[in-house]
């Protein structure tokens, strides 16, 4: 895998320069190139006819950043270009109502309709419906909001062999992305691409997050109100002893951290184990002069609430490079991923820490490719797909013939 970056300020120029520097001292055009277009400057219609006019296998997707070894991009464009002796499976674009079947608010669609919609693109994906079950990695960009019977059918239909990792690349709250792929492009579905190896890539998720207080239950959730042990969740929120130690570590005063940005780093966490959570988000708004809370959490969980401090972010994420890379005796030739643009927050407003992370567990030439995500998708260990929040999730790119025998200068 090779990767490049270019921020000039012309979508086409700007892809342009990132395939060429790609290809440059390489004596084979690419088997897939991946564009991540972050930014709102850019026209995606011109980015994605040049990209897909200098490569028929040229995808991509729009983003918040981009995290790589050449650096932090927040406005410019990131390409990722993969050799390899392996057929790929995709890219397969479809919009929103191709993949799920609906368009709109998901919070009343049908459940067993989502799965059987992910089984379906999940067999496009897996050669093209055939019986060989594919072995390798799996990368599922969406621009819709999650639905996880629908990855639950995509996992069924693809297999433990090739585990999926992905994430949501925009805001529900801001409006349409775009993604493009085989000639076209669209404003809201999924990209998927199924790499594959002569085994399974290894992927791992982890988050940060620690539980603080006791188990509370989900009494209401969405697309009602959020309710925590039968009353409101501000209530809980505003008075939670975690708020007041966040506020000092700030240096606020008392009063001065709204609820909103404390809840960006206190999300709820779900048990999956005796020492392991899932993290979802939780969100306020002002609705009628009234505080209101809204988390995708099912009714009836009994949840935690999360607490984390940047250390522990950064230690999470090295912790998942690292494991990638130890389980791969042969090292890896890239590695891919998302990270919940919400670490940021945590950060403060900046990806450095992030980046430092990653970078500080990997040699210096092995090529990443790191994107800003707003929900993430990924497996538990070699068990099933989960969509969650606050996550990062990376997956190894293994070594094959045509990976190491490329002629790059």
């Amino acid at each position: 895998m090779q990767v490049a970056v270019s921020r000039a300020h012309e979508a086409g120029v700007a892809v342009t320069e990132c395939y060429s520097a790609v290809c440059s001292g390489v004596s084979q055009l690419p088997d897939l190139t991946l564009f991540v277009i972050a930014g709102d400057s850019y026209d995606p219609e011109i980015a994605a006819r040049v990209a897909m006019e200098k490569s028929r296998t040229a995808c991509g997707i729009h983003a918040a950043g981009a995290l790589s070894h050449y650096g932090i991009v927040e406005h410019g464009i990131t390409c990722a270009a993969l050799w390899t002796s392996e057929p790929i499976l995709g890219p397969l674009l479809l919009n929103e109502e191709e993949a799920i079947g609906r368009v709109g608010d998901k919070s009343t669609a049908d459940e067993l309709a989502a799965v059987d919609a992910g089984r379906r693109v999940g067999k496009l994906l897996s050669n093209n419906g055939g019986t060989e079950a594919p072995v390798g990695l799996g990368l599922a960009l969406y621009a819709f909001d999650e639905r996880i019977g629908f990855f639950g059918g995509m996992y069924d239909a693809v297999g433990p062999l090739m585990p999926l990792l992905g994430g949501r690349t925009v805001d529900r709250d801001a409006g349409d992305g775009f993604l493009f792929g085989e000639g076209k492009w669209i404003r809201r579905g999924i990209l998927t691409l199924g790499l594959q190896s002569d085994k399974r890539a290894e992927v791992c998720l982890r988050h940060g997050w620690r539980p603080v207080g006791r188990p509370v239950l989900v009494t209401q959730s969405w697309p009602e109100p959020l309710n925590l042990d039968g009353y409101p969740a501000w209530d809980t929120y505003a008075h939670l002893p975690e708020r007041e130690h966040k506020r000092s570590s700030a240096g606020c005063q008392p009063g001065d951290m709204a609820l909103d940005d404390f809840a960006l780093q206190c999300p709820l966490g779900v048990p999956v184990a005796s020492d392991r959570y899932l993290t979802y988000d939780v969100r306020f708004a002002m609705e009628e002069g009234e505080s209101v809370c809204w988390s995708r959490v099912p009714e009836g969980s009994l949840v935690r609430i999360m607490s984390v401090s940047a250390g522990s972010l950064q230690n999470a994420t090295a912790e998942s490079v690292r494991s990638v890379c130890e389980r791969e005796p042969t090292g890896i030739a890239g590695l891919i991923g998302v990270s919940c643009i919400t670490r940021r927050f945590v950060y403060g407003q900046t990806y450095e820490p992030e980046q430092e992370a990653v970078k500080s567990c990997l040699s210096d030439n092995v090529p990443y490719l790191v994107i800003p995500a707003f929900g993430e998708l990924g497996p538990i260990g070699t068990g099933p797909l989960v969509a969650c929040n606050k996550t990062v999730v990376v997956g190894g790119l293994p070594w094959n013939g045509k990976q190491k025998d490329r002629n790059v200068q």
